[in-house]
């Protein structure tokens, strides 16, 4: 009972967004817990450890992000450098997940061409699923699945995520910018760092691209439809 009270409390001042103060909690709570064969204390003590990696995150630099993409290849994130990325953690049966997968999907769409990228991690348990999943919709940007758990992927376990979604945003240094980088925080960072969703389209007009600026206008209604 103590452990879910430690738990409940890490996890309200993160909704609070007092992340040196959670990330101390971590901290006290998973050094008050000695060393034990009891497997649910001893996995309360990993969570309390991963979620504070979590938390001091935030204006720092994300230096490595390893794995295997859906379809075997080995994830290369030093290809990612000097871009914005949205790295998003999710389950995709989740209903939540599969409506901010479309929101994203249109920023992509918006912001790809100023240097946006978007790295999914799959928590999904059923392969097939997902790749039946995967052809279906023809998502355009890195898919991270590793066959060999169940269905938790390593990156989410090492930074305390146990549900989906969560996002985490890169800025064009490499500094994480943001950990909740969802709804309509997303939108928000985005503007700060690459532009107005609408500024590319003055560029295009300029250039008299008049067939990409047409495509680039029915993007930009997409996210902006009181405009």
């Amino acid at each position: 009972q103590d452990v879910d009270i430690a738990m409940s409390t890490v996890l309200e001042l993160g909704h609070a967004e007092r992340d040196g103060l959670a990330a101390q909690a971590c901290d006290g709570f998973a050094g008050e817990i000695v060393q034990t064969d009891d497997q649910e204390l001893a996995g309360a003590t990993k969570w309390f450890e991963a979620a504070a990696r979590r938390f001091e995150l935030l204006g720092g630099k994300l230096e490595s992000l390893e794995g295997r993409t859906v379809d075997g290849t080995d994830f290369d994130w030093a290809a990612y450098r000097d871009k914005v990325v949205l790295i998003y953690f999710c389950s995709n049966p989740s209903s939540l997940c599969r409506a901010e997968m479309a929101a994203i999907k249109a920023y992509y769409d918006v912001y790809h061409d100023r240097g946006f990228e978007v790295v999914e991690i799959s928590s999904d348990g059923n392969r097939q699923a997902l790749q039946d999943l995967l052809v279906k919709e023809q998502s355009p940007w890195a898919i991270l699945h590793d066959a060999d758990t169940d269905g938790m992927h390593p990156i989410a376990k090492y930074y305390g995520i146990t549900t989906g979604p969560k996002a985490f945003l890169i800025d064009q240094a490499g500094t994480v910018v943001s950990i909740r980088a969802r709804g309509g925080q997303l939108p928000k960072l985005l503007k700060e760092l690459l532009g107005p969703s609408y500024g590319h389209g003055k560029a295009l007009a300029m250039a008299g691209r008049w067939e990409e600026l047409a495509a680039n206008f029915e993007k930009v209604v997409k996210i902006n439809p009181e405009n």
